[in-house]
């Protein structure tokens, strides 16, 4: 029962990772490649390099997680 929580939890957690990855990436270049002034332009290279961080990060803890679950 306990590994049905946590696969489910993962399974939520990587969905939910790859959602904020897109729209963070789809803002990132939105604003990186159309952005009015050089300061709009850094703001939109900054959101993407977090949520690529952000959302690596949290892979990792989910793998983490999962390592630790099953045990390994």
């Amino acid at each position: 029962m306990r590994a049905i929580k946590v696969r489910r939890v993962l399974i939520w957690g990587l969905l939910l990772l790859t959602v904020l990855f897109i729209i963070g990436g789809v803002l990132g270049v939105w604003f990186g490649l159309y952005g009015a002034d050089p300061i709009t332009r850094s703001y939109g290279v900054a959101i993407f390099l977090l949520s690529s961080i952000a959302c690596l990060w949290a892979a990792l803890g989910l793998f983490i997680l999962d390592s630790i679950e099953m045990g390994a």
